[in-house]
C-alpha cells in the first residue's frame, strides 16, 4: 500500500507542476513584454536628454556669440562717438569764426557806408569851390589873391578826395573779402552739419541692432523698467532718486524662479562687471572724459554740487566713465536722466538728455553714447553730479580730456 500511496503523490505533483506550467509562462511572457515596452520608453528618454544637451549648449553658443556681438558693436559705436564729438568741436569753432565774421562784416560795411558819405561830401565841397574861382574872377577881376586861395584849396581838397577814394576801394575789397569767407564758413558748417546727421542716423542704427541683439538674451528687462518707473515716481529730488537706486545692492533679493523661494537673510546683488582692462573708479583720478564737447559754465561748489557743461544742439552726450546703468528715464523736470554706478559706492548722474541709448542693467564703457541732447535753438545745458556713499563730491579730479 505504501508504495503504491508514494507512486499516487508522485503522479498528483507531476500534474499539478504541468497544470502549472501555462500560468509560468504566462508571467514569463508579461514580465518579457513590460520589459519590451520599457527599453524603447529609456532609449526615448536617453534621446531626448542627449538634444536637450545640445539644445543647451548650442544656446550657450549662440548667446556667447551674441555678447561678443554687441561688445563690437559697443567698440564701434565709442569710435563714431570720437569722430562725431571732432566734428561737434570742429562745428562750434566754424560757427564762432563765422561770427565774427559776421560782426567784422557789419563793422566794415558801417565804415564803408561813413568813408562814402564823407567823400561825397568832399566832392560836393570841391565842385562848388571848382565854380568860385570863375564866379569870383569875373566879379572882382583884381581879387588875385582870393583866386590862389580857392586853388590851393581845390588842390588840398583834390588830395583828399584821392585818398578817401583808396580808402574806400580798400573797404569795398575788405568787405568782399569777408563776405567770401563767412559764405565759405557757412558752407563747412553746412557740410560739418550734414555729417553730424548722417553720424546720428548710422548711431542710432548701431543702437537699434544693439538693443535687438540685448533683447534676445535679456530676461529681466521688464522687471528693471518697472523699477526704474517706481523710482521716479517716489523720489522727490535728484538726490533722493539716486539714493533709493544707490540702496538697492543692500535690500534686494535676488529674482528666483516660480516655486522656488528666497533664502531668509537677503542677499546683495552681484557685483557690477566692468568691461575688461577698466580701471578701479577710486584709482582712476584723471581717468574720465567730458560727457559733451561743450565748455564748461559752472563748477562744483557751494551753489552748484555738481557740473554744467553748455552742450550742442542736439549733440552726443557719452558715459564719462565705464559703469553700469541703474537708471534710464525721465524724472521731473530734468528731461531724460541716467545714473551710472562705477562700484565701490561711486555713482554719476547726467541730467538734461532728450533721448537715451541705453536701458537698465546695461554695462556700458567709457566714451560710448548714451544719448542725445535736446534739439533746440542754441546750446543747452547738460548737469552731471559725481556722489558716493549718498555725498555729492567734486568730479574734476577725475576729469581728463574729451572723449
Amino acid at each position: 500500500m505504501g508504495g503504491i500511496d508514494g507512486a499516487v503523490r508522485l503522479v498528483k505533483e507531476r500534474s499539478m507542476r504541468f497544470a502549472l506550467l501555462p500560468f509560468i509562462w504566462l508571467l514569463l511572457a508579461l514580465n518579457v513584454s513590460a520589459m519590451a515596452q520599457q527599453a524603447p520608453d529609456l532609449e526615448s528618454l536617453a534621446k531626448a536628454e542627449a538634444e536637450a544637451r545640445k539644445t543647451e549648449a548650442r544656446l550657450k553658443t549662440e548667446r556667447e556669440k551674441v555678447i561678443k556681438e554687441i561688445a563690437a558693436l559697443k567698440a564701434e559705436l565709442a569710435r563714431d562717438t570720437q569722430q562725431t564729438q571732432a566734428f561737434e568741436r570742429e562745428s562750434q569753432r566754424i560757427t564762432e569764426k563765422l561770427s565774427d565774421s559776421t560782426v567784422k562784416l557789419q563793422k566794415l560795411g558801417i565804415e564803408l557806408a561813413a568813408n562814402r558819405d564823407s567823400t561825397l561830401e568832399l566832392f560836393a565841397s570841391l565842385q562848388r569851390l571848382q565854380l568860385r574861382p570863375s564866379v569870383a574872377t569875373l566879379a572882382h577881376p583884381d581879387d588875385a589873391v582870393r583866386t590862389a586861395q580857392a586853388a590851393t584849396m581845390i588842390d588840398l581838397l583834390s588830395g583828399q578826395l584821392r585818398e578817401r577814394a583808396k580808402v574806400t576801394q580798400q573797404l569795398a575789397e575788405n568787405v568782399a573779402s569777408a563776405r567770401d569767407e563767412a559764405l565759405t564758413q557757412q558752407d563747412a558748417l553746412d557740410a560739418n552739419a550734414a555729417e553730424l546727421l548722417r553720424r546720428k542716423t548710422r548711431t542710432q542704427a548701431l543702437v537699434a541692432q544693439k538693443e535687438k541683439l540685448r533683447l534676445s538674451i535679456q530676461t529681466d528687462e521688464e522687471e528693471a523698467r518697472a523699477d526704474a518707473a517706481r523710482f521716479a515716481s517716489e523720489a522727490a529730488t535728484l538726490r533722493e532718486l539716486i539714493d533709493k537706486v544707490a540702496a538697492i545692492p543692500e535690500s534686494v533679493t535676488p529674482r528666483l524662479k516660480p516655486g522656488l523661494t528666497p533664502d531668509a537673510t537677503p542677499l546683495s546683488l552681484p557685483p557690477i562687471k566692468l568691461p575688461p582692462g577698466t580701471v578701479r573708479f577710486a584709482d582712476a583720478k584723471g581717468g574720465m572724459v567730458r560727457p559733451v564737447s561743450g565748455s564748461m559754465t559752472e563748477g562744483f561748489g557751494r551753489s552748484s554740487k555738481g557740473q554744467t557743461y553748455s552742450a550742442r544742439s542736439g549733440g552726443q552726450v557719452i558715459a564719462p566713465y565705464a559703469g553700469r546703468v541703474e537708471f534710464v528715464g525721465p524724472f521731473r523736470t530734468y528731461g531724460r536722466v541716467v545714473i551710472l554706478n562705477m562700484d565701490d559706492g561711486y555713482y554719476l548722474l547726467l541730467t538734461g538728455l532728450s533721448e537715451t541709448y541705453v536701458t537698465t542693467s546695461e554695462t556700458v564703457k567709457r566714451g560710448e553714447p548714451v544719448g542725445l541732447m535736446p534739439g533746440t535753438s542754441g546750446r543747452t545745458p547738460l548737469y552731471i553730479e559725481l556722489r558716493r556713499n549718498g555725498r555729492s563730491i567734486d568730479p574734476e579730479p577725475w576729469m581728463g580730456g574729451r572723449g
